[in-house]
């Protein structure tokens, strides 16, 4: 009988996070095209995804243990069982455990940067040398979302480069855009890499000229406390709503008027991908790593502006909330990344990256 082609997922649990995700996402993509594919979990045994029928998981932090050399350990024994399966992750410290772990071993690895290369392994410049290292010459195809991620690696590593956007989720809401919810939304961890503290200050300007307008924001984190209180100084606390992790996040966004988020840093977020493909204008910073950028047309299918510049972020949704031609001409602009990044597409791109030969 014909062997299946096999993709093993490296992931430190499939816990709720953008990489995670995708990654999900890409295990439907590849079980309905026959491939066999499993997630090994190298941290924590933990799942909140309904994941496709065939799709299978290996905790093998419960036998391991979690430190990087028991990861290593871990990994390399299950490289080891069959030399044709190949092995894939997506965060940085996974990345580097693979690698390592596949050191004198003949399975092909494919490894991918989702966040702002300077912000791995603590910044500490032995590591991220080290991390460089390994990319270069142990990884079959380094996996970029931007250009931009790209730009801050050696040449060693970009000769190794591809890119690959996220895909969107499978069964996006449709938005009504005749009448839409009074309503600025975000979405994401409450971090500091999100920068909340500026998104509350631009909504104490809009509220101040539009008062029946409301802040949703989903997701939630460790800033959750000192976000509410500086939600309090600022007056806002029957117009800003923290929301939490909800399930139907991405229908209450699709009914909004506008997505808003003013990262510091970025890779692509899932989030703002959803909010443009299912048409809700949104206002975005111009953040290191190059995800808003890569995806928004600034004037054209949303609004870019500076990082910390709340007030020029404030004037953008205030013109979009005052004026629904506008607001329309963007939407119908946004909706259009839906058949770019649709799962179909983006996945026949990571198959090509995994079995450039085709499929064996």
């Amino acid at each position: 009988m014909k062997r299946k082609n096999s993709i093993v997922m490296v992931m430190a649990s499939l816990g709720g996070g953008g990489a995670e995700r995708v990654a999900v996402a890409l295990s439907d993509y590849f079980i309905h095209r026959g491939y066999e594919f499993s997630f090994l979990l190298t941290k924590k045994n933990e799942c909140v995804y309904e994941l496709p029928e065939g799709v299978k998981v290996n905790p093998i932090c419960d036998s391991a243990g979690t430190s990087p050399l028991a990861q290593i350990k871990g990994i390399r024994h299950e490289m080891k069982k069959d030399d044709s399966r190949i092995f894939l992750s997506f965060l940085c410290d996974q990345n580097v455990c693979l690698l390592a772990a596949a050191v004198g071993l003949r399975n092909k690895v494919v490894v991918s940067v989702r966040n702002l290369p300077t912000t791995d392994l603590y910044g500490k410049k032995a590591l991220l040398y080290a991390r460089n290292l390994l990319y270069a010459t142990k990884s079959s195809t380094v996996v970029f979302q931007t250009k931009d991620q790209m730009s801050y690696f050696p040449s060693g590593v970009r000769r190794k480069g591809v890119l690959i956007p996220n895909p969107l989720s499978n069964g996006l809401p449709e938005r009504n855009r005749s009448c839409p919810r009074r309503v600025v939304t975000a979405s994401g961890r409450l971090t500091k890499q999100k920068n909340y503290p500026m998104l509350i200050r631009v909504f104490s300007i809009v509220h101040k000229r539009i008062p029946d307008v409301t802040f949703e924001i989903y997701g939630d984190g460790e800033l959750r406390k000192d976000l509410e209180q500086l939600v309090d100084s600022e007056g806002l606390t029957d117009c800003v709503v923290f929301c939490g992790f909800c399930v139907d996040a991405v229908q209450r966004i699709a009914s909004s008027s506008i997505y808003v988020m003013a990262s510091n840093w970025e890779g692509l977020s899932n989030s703002l991908i959803e909010a443009l493909a299912m048409g809700v204008p949104s206002v975005c910073t111009r953040c290191l790593g190059g995800g808003a950028e890569a995806v928004i047309e600034d004037g054209v299918n949303g609004y870019l502006v500076d990082r910390d510049d709340h007030e020029a972020m404030a004037q953008r949704v205030i013109e979009l909330l005052l004026d629904p031609v506008l607001r329309d001409s963007m939407s119908a602009e946004a909706a259009k990344l839906a058949d770019e990044l649709s799962l179909e597409t983006i996945g026949k791109k990571w198959e090509e990256t995994l079995f450039p030969e085709g499929s064996i």
